[in-house]
């Protein structure tokens, strides 16, 4: 009797979700050895019905077998035809360095089984007469293999667990893994920084977060729920104190960390949204003074401005003054302004509906608006390419667009002004043959109140600037061809119809 594997690629799961055992088994030439490797095969298929065995006639056969197929466990005799049993072992764990191998053999001495742990078999047992033996050994057999396959397994988790607590210490946001108790077991550098000390002294430490998540809910645990199972992740925002940082409002996320189907523990990811919710109040405060401030608009200047219009009408039809034109001519600049500051106050934040828009049609119905105010100013198409475009947008709001354009470049312009709208491969663009903008001031013209015009209102830019970000795009503002001002609209999907 020489050599026994189980073949570990051929797991067949039975009724009892056990898998079997494919053996090899390695004969040597003498007959009667031959005869006791049958018999020994015979009794251990009959003592495991999960054993499948193969025999070959030598190790080198063995050796060959091995490189061949893969195998769970190796039983080998001590006495083998050309060399013995521990060179063998030596052989197999040059390959193999955790394959399970059993020596099994009439050599019953201490030297050969101190020989043989020191070449690292993994168990040793003496042939004995009888057939009780065979029970011993597949018995040993079956022992080798599943602690084998359970170290394998322990191996495999230990490895994705190692991956992930990798996963953690490599994150750009504060991570860390809990265990049951909310104490830290793997922590990274984002999060030791905030406890204002190292990843090892806060390894063990229990989570502020935790007892703050807990603590919301008044009617369950959270937390234990994602221990039980019966919820996978957890997430929200909270404010938590640290001692050198003060409140921070923290947006957060745990999910469950399981290995092979093993509770590891909780994986926790957070990043500190103190600064977004901040400018969040901000900019509730200040569409709140908008909104104050568009009553006022609306109301307390609407209501008089509308009176003294009248009243200026009644003026007319008494006197003739030459300050009544003047007077006109202020009393409509107040309307221009009050009208920009309303829309500025309460549409500016936002665009209506959005549809497909033909810009043709839109740049045309703008230039009717605008073209009035004189009869020399021309508008060109740059090619026939903006004739077939389409976009979605809110037409009120892109009209309103081409419109202060227009107007702007006709008012610094002059009323000989032309003005040509042209295609961009994610765009378009708007130009003149203006005097243009200096570059040292091309930021500011975008800002709400700036005019070199005294007629201006200093709002129609801005409001330009904000239908252009309302609708998702962006807008450049550079040198035409002719020395004047171009305006880059960009970042937008263009289609032809």
């Amino acid at each position: 009797m020489n050599d026994f594997t189980r073949e570990a690629g051929d797991l067949r799961h039975e009724s009892s979700t056990v898998s079997r055992f494919n053996f090899l088994v390695l004969t040597v030439e003498a007959a009667v050895v031959q005869r006791f490797t049958r018999a020994a095969a015979t009794y251990l298929e009959r003592e495991n019905d999960r054993f499948r065995i193969t025999t070959v006639p030598d190790a080198s056969a063995g050796r060959e077998m091995l490189t061949d197929e893969v195998f769970d466990c190796v039983v080998s005799d001590y006495d083998l035809p050309g060399q013995n049993g521990i060179v063998f072992l030596r052989t197999v764990r040059e390959q193999f360095p955790d394959l399970p191998f059993i020596l099994y053999t009439g050599k019953g001495s201490e030297e050969v089984a101190m020989e043989a742990i020191s070449a690292g078999v993994t168990d040793y047992l003496q042939k004995e007469s009888g057939t009780d033996q065979y029970t011993v050994l597949a018995n040993r057999i079956t022992n080798a293999v599943e602690s084998h396959r359970s170290e394998q397994k322990l191996a495999e988790q230990n490895r994705d667990l190692q991956r992930y607590k990798q996963m953690i210490n490599s994150m750009n946001e504060a991570a860390c893994i809990y265990d049951e108790s909310g104490r830290f077991v793997v922590v990274n550098e984002y999060l030791a920084n905030w406890y204002n000390t190292t990843k090892e002294q806060l390894k063990g430490q229990k989570s502020r977060l935790i007892p703050i998540i807990r603590d919301q809910s008044a009617d369950s645990d959270p937390y234990q729920a994602l221990l039980d199972g019966r919820r996978e992740q957890l997430s929200g925002e909270v404010e938590v104190e640290f001692s050198h940082r003060g409140d921070v409002v923290l947006e957060y996320r745990l999910v469950r960390l399981t290995v092979d189907g093993v509770l590891e523990g909780i994986v926790g990811v957070a990043r500190d949204i103190t600064e977004h919710k901040d400018r969040e109040r901000k900019l509730r405060r200040e569409r709140d003074r908008l909104d104050e401030f568009a009553g006022v608009v609306s109301h307390d200047i609407q209501n008089p401005l509308t009176v003294a219009k009248g009243r200026l009408e009644l003026a007319k039809g008494e006197c003739d003054s030459d300050h009544l034109a003047g007077l006109g001519t202020a009393l409509d600049r107040i309307t221009r302004i009050t009208e920009d500051v309303l829309w500025l106050a309460r549409e500016g934040r936002a665009i209506g509906a959005v549809d497909a828009v033909m810009v043709a049609h839109t740049i045309d119905k703008a230039w009717d608006i605008v073209g009035e105010q004189t009869e020399h100013a021309e508008l060109h198409y740059a090619d026939e390419t903006v004739s077939s475009l389409s976009v979605e947008a809110d037409d009120d709001r892109l009209c309103q667009l081409f419109e202060n354009l227009f107007g702007n470049a006709i008012k610094h312009g002059g009323a000989d002004t032309t003005v040509t709208v042209g295609a961009l491969d994610n765009g378009f663009y708007i130009e003149d043959d203006g005097p243009g903008i200096p570059e040292e001031r091309r930021t500011d013209v975008f800002s709400a109140g700036y005019s070199t015009d005294e007629e201006g209102t200093g709002f129609g830019l801005s409001i330009v600037e904000r239908v252009v970000e309302a609708h998702g795009w962006e807008i450049n503002l550079t040198e035409s061809a002719e020395g004047g001002a171009r305006f880059e609209i960009t970042g937008i999907e263009l289609t032809t119809a």
